[in-house]
């Protein structure tokens, strides 16, 4: 059975290329070379993603009708549909070749939108959660895709969100992009330390790897803060997440106390997240009941108003009908008796 096999999962421009190629260093075996997807334009030094695992992701993205940049909506208990035995059955296949490989993993940013799938078929996987500036990968997806700013966001919200949902409960540790451009190697040593593996002491060798990464997008807290177009909520769930892994605590060794503290805290951002959303929607609504019962109070006193007006021309009408119905009588006498002046007295003399 494989156990402790180590899944590099997060949103896509996050840095999870860098720090697979970092734990490979370490000895972590991520496939053979010709199976790992190769170095291109906007990734120069290699994906370090194997092949295999990118292709069943990507069929079972479009199996569910969505694909990397626009996530399907997974209903509980989607792993078990009936029809992803072929998927299943190549997943196994994929799996046994790494059968006398330990340490190994793989990193596949897809992969964080379908950890049940993999949970099934290994289900002692231990979890590095890369994380970066969501405004900062939001940029970056930008300048490679053409996605917006607010899209980018958005996406990195749902890849966050569900690499933490996901995880819970399960060994996982959150790395930061951004820590491995201010101490590149107390940040490699902590992450290959929960991934069991040989802690690199060689700085220059983590440096090359590192001064390799193309950083093109830098900001700061403040930028993130004033980008209007990352809502409130993502800004909040990142800040929440970098304060559990502060400048000190990225020098820590790892340990079974602080990891596990970590973890479980993880979770409570989230949570504390969910919270503010839940409290912001009810306030909307109430603002919005609010508006609606104004309108309402508005709409009633418009209603008394046209009733009174209304009733007032109702008046008017009936008041003009009496005179019409005086005037009406006084002519039907006026009439009368000249007709009996006229034939009806004659004839009497």
């Amino acid at each position: 059975m494989h156990k402790n096999v180590i899944c590099i999962i997060g949103m896509h421009r996050s840095g999870t290329s860098m720090v697979a190629r970092l734990m490979n260093q370490c000895g972590l075996n991520l496939g053979p070379e010709e199976r790992l997807l190769g170095p291109n334009a906007d990734n120069t030094m290699g994906h370090f993603e194997h092949m295999g695992f990118l292709e069943i992701d990507d069929a079972l993205l479009k199996h569910f009708g969505g694909s990397w940049d626009n996530p399907p909506i997974l209903n509980s208990g989607w792993e078990n549909d009936i029809n992803l035995g072929e998927l299943v059955a190549k997943a196994e296949k994929l799996i046994d070749t790494f059968t006398n490989s330990a340490p190994w993993g793989w990193k596949e940013p897809r992969t964080t939108l379908l950890l049940p799938f993999w949970q099934k078929l290994l289900p002692h996987l231990r979890y590095v959660i890369c994380i970066r500036d969501p405004l900062e990968a939001a940029r970056s997806l930008a300048t490679r895709d053409g996605i917006s700013i607010r899209a980018g966001a958005q996406l990195w919200s749902q890849y966050t969100r569900v690499a933490i949902q996901n995880t819970e409960g399960r060994p996982r540790l959150l790395t930061f992009y951004e820590d491995y451009f201010r101490d590149p190697l107390d940040e490699v040593k902590r992450v290959a330390g929960f991934c069991g593996l040989e802690r690199v002491e060689d700085s220059s060798r983590v440096e090359r790897i590192i001064s390799a990464e193309l950083r093109h997008q830098t900001i700061g807290k403040v930028e993130l803060l004033n980008e209007a177009s990352v809502p409130l909520e993502y800004k909040l769930l990142y800040l929440g997440l970098r304060a559990l892994a502060p400048e000190e605590r990225c020098a820590m060794e790892v340990d079974d106390f602080s990891t596990t503290w970590v973890s479980n805290a993880i979770g409570g951002v989230l949570s504390v997240i969910d919270d503010l959303h839940e409290r912001e929607k009810i306030l909307q609504l109430e603002v919005a009941l609010g508006e609606k019962e104004q309108q309402l109070s508005a709409l009633r006193a418009r209603m008394r108003a046209e009733l009174r007006e209304k009733s007032e021309q109702m008046s008017q009408l009936q008041n003009h009908n009496v005179r019409l119905q005086t005037f009406a009588d006084a002519v039907r006498k006026t009439m009368v008796y000249r007709l009996y002046r006229r034939i009806i007295r004659p004839l009497k003399g």
